[in-house]
């Protein structure tokens, strides 16, 4: 009977050619091969041995062990020279979740000492977790040095940390390799999480050179950290040089770090360069290809992208040393029919009358701006420019459309340097503060000089468009477009147009004579100020919250009645009187009775002087015809207002009284005396007011744009009472409802006897685990309360008198983490409370182990401590703390944190608590070393940690990041 072949290589693992006493060993089948695994796993390290095929092997997509590594804790120590030989169709599965079995994953799973050298793999369909290729995976120690090897056709490399196509993660020197896909469509390298490359995932520090190698029509894509064309990271004191990546495409994954940081780059996706001590080289590399970023895939392929954004953990200034490199780009723009790759070389050689039309986004950090624009059409087509200065220069005459220039990362003057006859159409301008103007416009002498803008959208940068009033332009024409973001506008031409715009937030200033503002929309607070007389202000609205500025003597009449106002007037003066005509309004039912502000009525239609800024109110008398039909709610005989009563089954009686201006006063009382009252205004506004018969009271205050205050007064009996039970003050007033709006977030004031405190609910409606205090100093500086917890109807917290606080939804979002994941909520409670950060700004990373520097720095945070990097490591802080504090030696920092550590941590910053509990009830518990003993039995008794589903307490196993946010969740809320 014939033996059934099996699927996996390991089950057909011939050893009969290893007699151990020979120094060189030639393999000439697959059985061979599967048996040099299952030596090295077996602990044969082939130290001074080498290995030599004699022949080119096909392992049939059946599943590989690798050769050390992958689970087994050895490493191959000796020589492997494939003599040219080819190995085909490489096929390993393992898990995405970082346990042993699925790290150090390849067809070397670790190697050290020796060379790996002369052969190809081609056909490789790799999946592991940590430090995973085709070739090495390593183990992050020193690896053979690896030379003249060769992936080649369908490349199919998955991972979860540390991925590349010849090495994963270690400290080595790799030279004249290569990796060719069959395609940048097909074959790949991806991760989950971080560091990936098309040669090595991630290279240790020190001096490890990549030399000679190639990377053809391959995707290198990824989450986090590094993602590069040849290495994830090129780090402080190594070299890549002479590489080349053509048809290579690198993409990160996910939306880019809020600092603006983006890790991917054409030869490495991120960098360190140890403080300036020892930066990293870079040296006649070329690339071809694109660059990604972000779920949308935003092209950021640049040409002196050579490698990403400097390492998360590390501050700038950080450099690399680069020479000789080249990323050859493709066209950006095209004129008559000539493409261009650079759009400032199809700007020189377009003629008055030609357009330049944009063929793809073009981000650049070394931008330099084009001048001596005159007569042409720059046609966007939709595509946007991402630049760190003015993009254009114009000498009059052109036409920008249809494009966005995204001008955040600039600190330069302004975006567009315009002159007369330019016309932009349909182009949105997008800044910080930083930048002064969108578009600044110098006229001249000559006459007649106009400048265009129609629907054109300005968000964040000082001034949408700076009119100079020295240049003497005729006419800006500003039509259809969208101011906000602070984005405000000075009209100084004195023929100036702004016609059916919209101000969101920001300002029009109205500085030369003549102007027509028609059929505009103010929200959100905007404004326009006068500072000339004689223009044409009709068609706008203004709704609530908007006004209009008088900022200068003049005797113009200004006449407001053809403009929508709703029942509100604000207006503001800066000189002594000011003359207006206001609008008369009409409403079914009722007569219009004029603007009040105090006791002073003024009537629409006529002028009157103001001498004052006011906010005027629309004043009614209903018609007769409007208080017919009787009863308590007639607003023209008998009683002024409507009252109801409503008698609950409680015992607790509800009184709502109408007034006849809308304001309406709630008051119930229950059976013990107890009083609620709410006064709601018709603005929205309102006031409720608690008196509890214990003494305790409160009141709670709404404006009409929604912002809640409320200031809280405690008795000492009722502080007293609690504190014997136990337990919190349920504080008396209504529920808040916790916001992400940290500015205008409610705010909970409270009153204690003098030099006391004492442990408070605050009421909160729709409490997620992110809701967090945020105390306020005496000083206006805000913190955020760490040990604040969130219950089912609020959130505990211990205040002084006098203290107040926020109550903010401080939730983090991470792509990552499901709301239906185990963790969910400990992440949100950690991330919130800023005691854990994400590994990005859009991923918390859960499954990844935690290790001690990441602890102690988590710890030092929680704790308080000023935990910001000044120099060395991004761990020194937390480091240097946790040693004074004495809850670490400061050892190891780097090394994986264990269960046992982590109990030992949390119990040395408890104060090394007495505990009665023990770890006999756990299968494993003896396996507890005995220094950590006492802690383990104290973090278990805690309920801190427990069992890991399996009855085994696993005191040696890791912790990942998810787990110390479930454990941390506990131990504040204990400690709290």
């Amino acid at each position: 009977m014939c033996k059934a072949v099996s699927d996996d290589w390991k089950d057909n693992a011939d050893v009969a050619w290893f007699t151990g006493s020979e120094t060189q060993y030639i393999l000439s089948t697959p059985e061979e091969l599967a048996g040099l695994a299952q030596l090295v796993n077996q602990g044969e390290s082939f130290q001074g041995k080498t290995i030599l095929l004699g022949a080119d092997m096909n392992l049939g997509n059946r599943e590989w062990t690798p050769i050390g590594g992958g689970g087994s804790g050895k490493q191959f120590q000796g020589t492997f020279d494939g003599d040219g030989h080819t190995i085909s169709n490489l096929k390993i599965t393992r898990g995405l979740s970082y346990t042993d079995k699925n790290i150090s994953i390849g067809f070397f799973g670790a190697t050290q000492g020796g060379v790996v050298k002369n052969f190809t793999l081609h056909n490789v369909d790799v999946t592991g977790s940590g430090r995973v290729a085709a070739v090495v995976g390593g183990d992050a120690n020193v690896e053979s040095g690896i030379t003249n090897v060769h992936v080649t056709g369908s490349i199919q490399i998955s991972g979860y940390w540390y991925v590349g196509a010849i090495l994963g993660n270690g400290y080595t020197s790799i030279s004249d390799c290569s990796v060719v896909g069959d395609g940048a469509e097909t074959s790949f390298v991806s991760i989950t999480g971080g560091y990936a490359g098309g040669i090595v995932g991630f290279m240790g520090e020190g001096n490890c050179v990549t030399s000679g190698c190639t990377v053809r029509d391959l995707t290198v894509q990824g989450a986090h950290n590094g993602i590069g064309g040849v290495s994830g990271i090129l780090h402080y004191g190594n070299t890549i040089q002479d590489c080349t990546a053509e048809n290579v495409v690198v993409w990160q994954t996910v939306t880019p770090e809020e600092d603006g940081r983006i890790y991917a780059g054409a030869f490495a996706g991120t960098f360190l360069d140890n403080g300036g001590k020892t930066p990293p080289t870079l040296e006649n590399c070329e690339f071809t290809g694109e660059i990604y970023s972000g779920p949308d895939r935003q092209d950021i392929l640049e040409a002196e992208r050579y490698v990403g954004s400097l390492w998360y953990g590390a501050h700038p200034p950080a450099t690399v040393n680069i020479a000789g490199c080249t990323i050859h780009m493709p066209a950006v723009a095209q004129v008559n029919g000539q493409s261009y790759s650079d759009l400032s070389r199809a700007a020189e050689a377009a003629k008055p009358g030609d357009t330049i039309s944009l063929l793809r986004d073009i981000t650049s950090s070394t931008w330099s701006t084009i001048r001596n624009l005159s007569g042409i059409t720059l046609e966007g087509n939709g595509h946007v420019l991402t630049l760190n200065t003015q993009a254009f220069q114009s000498n009059g005459g052109n036409t920008f459309r249809n494009f966005t220039l995204d001008l955040t990362g600039s600190a330069d003057g302004y975006g567009i340097g315009a002159a007369s006859g330019d016309v932009f159409q349909n182009v949105s301008f997008l800044s910080g503060k930083d930048l002064s103007y969108g578009i600044f416009i110098s006229g001249t002498d000559n006459d007649h000089e106009t400048v265009t803008v129609d629907n054109c959208t300005f968000d964040g940068m000082s001034h949408a468009i700076y009119d100079d009033k020295e240049g003497k332009l005729e006419s800006l024409i500003v039509t259809n477009s969208t101011l906000k973001g602070g984005a405000c506008l000075i009209l100084c031409a004195p023929q100036g147009q702004f016609t059916g715009n919209t101000l969101d937030g920001t300002k029009l200033s109205i500085a030369g004579n003549d102007q027509n503002v028609t059929g505009n929309t103010l929200r959100n607070g905007s404004s326009i100020s006068f500072y000339q007389d004689g223009s044409i202000f009709t068609g706008n609205h203004i709704l609530s919250g908007s006004y209009l500025e008088f900022v200068q003597d003049n005797d113009q009449n200004w006449d407001l009645r053809d403009n929508d106002f709703g029942e509100e007037i604000i207006l503001t003066t800066e000189v002594e009187t000011v003359s207006v005509i206001l609008p008369t309004l009409e409403k079914t039912g009722y007569t219009f009775a004029g603007w009040r502000e105090g006791e002073t009525t003024f009537l629409g239609g006529v002028p009157c002087s103001l001498t004052q800024s006011m906010t005027l109110t629309a004043q009614w008398e209903k018609t007769s015809s409007a208080g017919s039909g009787g009863g308590s709610s007639s607003g023209t005989s008998g009683s002024d207002h409507k009252t109801e009563t409503t008698v609950h089954p409680d015992g607790s009686i509800t009184t709502i009284v109408t007034q006849p201006n809308g304001t309406v006063t709630e008051t119930t009382t229950d059976p013990q005396g107890n009083k609620t009252q709410t006064v709601t205004k018709p603005d929205g506004s309102s006031q409720t007011t608690v008196s509890n018969q214990n003494g305790a009271s409160s009141v709670v205050t709404t404006d009409k744009t929604g912002q809640v205050d409320a200031q809280v007064t405690l008795p000492s009996t009722v502080v007293e009472d609690a504190a014997q039970m136990g337990e919190a003050v349920a504080l008396p007033m209504p529920g808040v409802s916790a916001t992400n709006d940290r500015e205008n977030a409610p705010t909970v004031s409270v009153i204690l006897p003098s030099g006391t405190s004492a442990k408070v609910e605050i009421p909160v409606s729709n409490v997620p685990p992110g809701t967090v205090a945020i105390i306020i100093k005496e000083d206006g500086t805000e913190e955020i309360v760490k040990n604040s917890i969130p219950t089912q109807t609020g959130v505990t917290i211990t205040l002084e008198n006098g203290e107040t606080v926020k109550i903010v939804d401080n939730s983090k979002r991470f792509e990552d983490v499901e709301d239906s994941y185990w963790g969910s909520a400990y992440i949100d409670f950690t991330s919130s409370r800023e005691i854990f950060s994400g590994t990005s700004q859009t991923t918390f990373t859960p499954e990844q182990p935690m290790t001690r520097a990441m602890l102690v720095t988590v710890l030092a945070a929680y704790d308080g401590a000023d935990i910001s990097v000044s120099s060395g490591s991004w761990y020194e802080a937390g480091q240097q703390w946790a040693v004074e504090k004495g809850i670490s030696d400061g050892s190891d920092m780097e090394e994986i944190l264990t269960r046992e550590q982590l109990a030992v941590m949390l119990w040395n910053y408890a104060g090394k608590p007495a505990s009665s509990g023990d770890v006999s009830a756990y299968a494993d518990g003896s396996d507890t070393s005995a220094w950590a003993t006492q802690a383990m039995a104290w973090a278990v008794e805690q309920e801190l940690i427990s069992g890991m589903g399996n009855g085994s307490l696993a005191p040696q196993g890791s912790a990942t990041r998810v787990q110390v946010a479930a454990i941390l969740y506990h131990f504040i809320s204990r400690m709290g």
